[in-house]
């Protein structure tokens, strides 16, 4: 229970870490041309954003045990 604790607020971390700092990240890493494609202008950050968001998700479903690794 411990380490489920610890690793969902190590996810929730990264992924805040991804919505807030996109932008950062993207001038980084550079446009996923993908992402432009399927969101239009502005799409790599909106693609981060919504893995940063996926990644909470998946964390808060795991502390509350309704995915297990």
């Amino acid at each position: 229970m411990f380490w489920r604790i610890v690793l969902s607020l190590l996810g929730i971390g990264v992924g805040l870490v991804f919505v807030i700092y996109s932008y950062k990240i993207t001038r980084t890493t550079g446009e996923f041309s993908w992402a432009v494609k399927y969101f239009g202008a502005g799409g790599t950050n909106t693609a981060i954003k919504l893995i940063g968001v996926i990644v909470i998700l998946v964390s808060l479903f795991f502390l509350f045990g309704i995915v297990s690794l």
